[in-house]
């Protein structure tokens, strides 16, 4: 950002400075010195393709955990054992142990999923192995 010394009209202003243009003003309030940067308009998005990328991976990631905690949890307490039930519950019991995650959904995306193709993410839990498609 460049070090601007503008009149006192905009010395008061801080924020988007006109609608159209790109120029962005900051005040310190604390030192009265006022910043102005101008970003690119033509540019949409200021993400690479490798940070789309990783997006779409722990988007992708991150909803098939949140499916099996959710479909895992519902197996569980069924009345009937199934194979999802039972991954689930190991899956709970080894996040109870420990103290470093805080949510289940997040030690599932850290220790257990994985992703399979484009598209498609697995969680495995032993011998079980619970897939997501997007």
């Amino acid at each position: 950002m460049a070090k601007i010394d503008p009149n006192w009209l905009l010395s008061a202003m801080h924020g988007r400075a006109d609608k159209k243009s790109g120029v962005y003003l900051r005040r310190n309030f604390k030192t009265g010195a006022v910043y102005a940067v101008q970003r690119d308009p033509e540019r949409a998005s200021h993400s690479t393709p490798n940070q789309v990328k990783a997006r779409e991976r722990f988007r992708l990631i991150s909803k098939g955990s949140t499916e099996f905690v959710r479909q895992g949890r519902e197996a569980a307490e069924a009345s009937s054992p199934s194979p999802l039930g039972n991954a689930f519950l190991k899956v709970q019991a080894e996040f109870n142990a420990q103290s470093e995650t805080t949510f289940l959904r997040s030690y599932v995306m850290k220790h257990y999923a994985a992703i399979a193709d484009e598209g498609r993410m697995t969680v495995t839990v032993g011998d079980f192995v619970f897939s997501y498609e997007q």
